[in-house]
């Protein structure tokens, strides 16, 4: 699972809030796995943290070349997170994995209605657009978070029809 998303969207809040938040300090690139209960059974989550300023663009690629699952992250209070994930981020994600699951995240909803800068309609049909699942979510509420992870599991699971020894699906994942 690869998380994505412009600088200061919320990334590695949302990976902090995920993961062990009094361990996790990110620095260029971070990997950790996270075990999640999924369906009944504990699937162990490979995540990978990176910086979203675009001096790193060229890492991106690197990571993104084993995701089966994608949370493509944009802040609910900044228009130009939202236009770099739609112009920028989205076409280098499907070049690099074109096969994997996609949810695209809205964050930082707590900065006041007056602060929203991109409406849950325009998120909705960007997502529709690029055939993924839509969710806004409050970084700092740990169940929302796991709620967002298990979707993605989940999705991925469906989408790449990955199947463990009890004949469930079962997918690699990592995050950026």
């Amino acid at each position: 699972m690869v998380v994505v998303g412009d600088s200061q969207v919320g990334k590695t809040t949302l990976l902090m809030s995920f993961g062990s938040s009094s361990s996790f300090l990110p620095t260029l690139l971070d990997d950790f796995r996270v075990d999640l209960e999924v369906d009944g059974s504990i699937r162990s989550i490979q995540v990978s943290d990176t910086p979203g300023f675009s001096d790193y663009d060229r890492i991106r690629p690197f990571v993104l070349q084993n995701a089966s699952a994608l949370l493509l992250c944009f802040s609910m209070s900044s228009w130009i997170s939202f236009q770099r994930a739609e112009t920028f981020l989205y076409p280098q994600i499907r070049s690099c994995c074109p096969k994997a699951a996609m949810i695209l995240v809205g964050t930082k909803l707590k900065s006041g209605d007056s602060a929203i800068q991109v409406s849950t309609d325009q998120a909705t049909r960007f997502a529709q657009r690029i055939g993924a699942i839509y969710r806004q979510v409050d970084i700092g509420d740990r169940r929302a978070v796991e709620q967002l992870f298990r979707l993605a599991v989940t999705e991925a699971d469906k989408k790449n029809n990955i199947l463990n020894s009890q004949g469930t699906a079962f997918p690699f994942c990592t995050v950026l």
